[in-house]
This record gives structure tokens, C-alpha cells and sequence, in this order.
């Protein structure tokens, strides 16, 4: 998606997807933004990754 010029991500929707995406993202500097997954490492501090929309998520921020 990077190489043809995405400079955003809304998705993915499952924990294990996130944490997969967020790994990839990162050295990328793409944010992702997270519809759904709540589960732990979605959201590490020094990641590109915030939740959005999902119940009981806490509020989170992007790092650089």
C-alpha cells in the first residue's frame, strides 16, 4: 500500500492482524487506525497504531 502511496491505514480488525500491521507500519511511519482490536500490544508506545470506535478502548496516541 505504501509503494502506491497510502499514507494512512484504517484497519485491520482482529488483534493478531493489528499487531502483525503494526510491526510492518512502523518502520514505514504509516499510522494505522484500528476499528476494532482492543487486545494487548495493539497500541505500544513508540508504535504508529490508535484505536478508534471499539467499546471500552482507551483513548490512545500516535508516537513518531
Amino acid at each position: 500500500l505504501v509503494e502506491q502511496g497510502a499514507t494512512l491505514v484504517v484497519g485491520p480488525f482482529t488483534t493478531d492482524e493489528a499487531v502483525a500491521a503494526g510491526t510492518l507500519a512502523r518502520p514505514l511511519a504509516v499510522p494505522l487506525v484500528v476499528p476494532a482490536a482492543t487486545g494487548a500490544g495493539v497500541t505500544e508506545p513508540g508504535g504508529w497504531a490508535a484505536r478508534s470506535g471499539a467499546p471500552g478502548a482507551m483513548p490512545s496516541t500516535i508516537h513518531g
